[in-house]
């Protein structure tokens, strides 16, 4: 099990150094739908955005959550999901915008509810890897992570891609050139973060932590959440040796 443990851990980091190229290959693929669901929002600007994920995915739409407030002024919420899959009940969200993001796009509760807002009336919109999954084709607009497979124990890329494609829509949704600016140098800051910088002194500070907690608010709120899944999931990798 050591070696599993091991091996997960390297195949984890080069996953992760692969981020650089996955958005960078983002752009070129958002450009048409972007373009036509940020035509959509300017034309019919939704009152509230509804979210649905779980996981990394669900921390990546915190994010998103924080941009939206900031620089549209609209309110973002969670879907309490069991709303729809278990009791049935569609909710009011004709014209509003209903977002989901999933890596597989195969998870049956998230295709479900997807489906329901669509339904009711939402303007729906699928993050996802797999372009050809259910979720997709359940959506009005399908964002591509364009990450490739993903092996690794834990969503490193994917976490990177969702959360890029978030900064990707806001800069098309209110044409924020500093937004733009920052995605433009994105591939290299994270290449640079991957290759260049020495972690080695943090890394043995946590090999010798017990307990650690990990702190943000705003932008750094999700951020801190997946870094505190990465560890736990990391952790429970080396526990099962």
């Amino acid at each position: 099990m050591e070696n599993v443990a091991r091996n997960g851990g390297v195949l984890m980091a080069a996953e992760l150094r692969e981020a650089p190229d996955v958005v960078a290959r983002q752009s070129e693929l958002l450009v048409r739908p972007l373009g036509e669901l940020a035509a959509m929002l300017k034309r019919m600007p939704p009152r509230v955005v509804v979210t649905r994920a779980r996981g990394s995915s669900g921390h990546a739409e915190n994010f998103g959550k924080h941009l939206i407030e900031r620089h549209l002024g609209i309110p973002v919420a969670a879907v309490a999901p069991s709303i729809m899959t278990i009791y049935r009940q569609g909710l009011r969200l004709k014209r509003q915008l209903f977002l989901a993001s999933s890596q597989s796009g195969r998870s049956g509760d998230l295709v479900e509810a997807a489906s329901s807002a669509r339904a009711f009336g939402a303007l729906t919109v699928a993050i996802v890897n797999d372009t050809d999954s259910p979720l997709a084709s359940t959506c009005d607009i399908v964002l591509p992570m364009a990450a490739g497979p993903e092996l690794s124990a834990a969503a490193t890329k994917t976490f990177v891609a969702s959360v890029a494609i978030l900064l990707n829509l806001i800069a098309h949704w209110v044409a924020e050139r500093a937004i733009n600016a920052a995605l433009d140098r994105l591939p290299e800051r994270l290449a640079a973060v991957a290759a260049e910088l020495d972690w080695a002194k943090a890394v043995c500070s946590l090999s010798a932590t017990n307990n650690l907690a990990i702190l943000g608010r705003g932008p750094t709120l999700a951020i801190a959440q997946e870094a505190s899944l990465k560890l736990k999931e990391v952790q429970k990798i080396t526990w099962t040796r």
